[in-house]
């Protein structure tokens, strides 16, 4: 399985610590993408 850790800020402009499991690389990349056109991403903090 792959991992992803990232941070973005929630409604009240905190910066908040998130994670979210994959089973494919594939499927990982493919929500990255779609997370980084999100107005409240931040960073990503690793992968694994």
């Amino acid at each position: 399985m792959k991992e992803l850790v990232w941070q973005e800020f929630n409604k009240s402009d905190r910066i908040v610590t998130k994670r979210k499991s994959f089973k494919t690389e594939e499927a990982m990349q493919k929500f990255v993408e779609k997370l980084t056109e999100k107005d409240n991403f931040y960073t990503i903090l690793a992968t694994r």
